[in-house]
């Protein structure tokens, strides 16, 4: 998101006594995240248990602290640099726990394409036309630990309701594809799926929400969007909804 944009919503959040408190008190601070976890309050969610995949430094970690203060928090985050700053942010709460590992369809080890902008880093090859249209760039590559959900959660009780969030830059279906136990378990599912490609083999929005359908899923609304830069919605983060069977309550 340009600078001068980040600055304007800032702004305009700030004119509520909640965004301002936010916006002041939450470190770190998310224009999106505070907006999304918005949403989520206004739809009536209550999450006992946030799966937060693709943490970064904290941000919906943040925001999902301060609007569910009951709320357990299990956050991944690959970069190793990266998971650290997120464990110093968030000292200040025990409800939050940071595992440096990435999420697949399998165990074992996986090469991560570092991004300058580090939430965009990705498993997958950034697109030339996506690196000039978001002003991203690729730092050179790392190996991490890489996991599927059902193996990291493992033993895990997972209080319900149960909701797992997805930011994984293209990432979303292989992790998806590792979690069926996981996700028998999960009442809600948010998760950024692209509408215009940014990474090289990037599952469509149609392959996500057909896995998500046949298993039980059913797309209740977006609740963010990103634009590229000639104003396209290019990206959106959307929330899933399980069905009744086969899922705790």
């Amino acid at each position: 998101m340009p600078k001068l944009v980040q600055v304007i919503d800032v702004v305009g959040i700030m004119f509520s006594s909640s965004g301002r408190r936010a916006v002041l008190r939450w470190r770190p601070f998310s224009v999106t995240s505070y907006r999304m976890l918005r949403s989520l309050h206004a739809l009536n969610l209550h999450p006992r248990t946030v799966i937060d995949a693709g943490a970064n430094i904290g941000q919906f970690a943040r925001a999902a602290a301060e609007t569910f203060p009951a709320t357990r928090i299990i956050a991944f985050e690959p970069l190793p640099d990266v998971a650290e700053t997120m464990r110093a942010n968030m000292r200040d709460t025990a409800r939050v726990e940071v595992r440096a590992e990435a999420l697949g369809a399998s165990d074992g080890t996986i090469t991560l394409r570092r991004n300058a902008y580090s939430p965009a880093s990705s498993v997958l090859r950034l697109r030339s036309d996506a690196a000039a249209a978001f002003d991203l760039a690729e730092r050179g590559e790392v190996e991490v630990p890489l996991a599927r959900l059902d193996t990291a959660l493992l033993g895990e009780t997972l209080e319900p309701p149960v909701l797992l969030k997805l930011d994984l830059q293209g990432y979303e279906l292989e992790a998806l594809q590792g979690a069926p136990d996981t996700l028998a378990l999960t009442q809600h599912v948010l998760l950024e799926v692209g509408l215009r490609p940014t990474y090289e083999d990037e599952p469509t929005f149609e392959e996500v929400y057909a896995f998500l359908r046949s298993a039980g899923f059913r797309l209740v609304c977006p609740v963010s969007f990103l634009r590229d830069d000639r104003g396209r919605v290019s990206q959106m983060d959307v929330l899933f909804e399980a069905g009744s069977a086969g899922h705790a309550r």
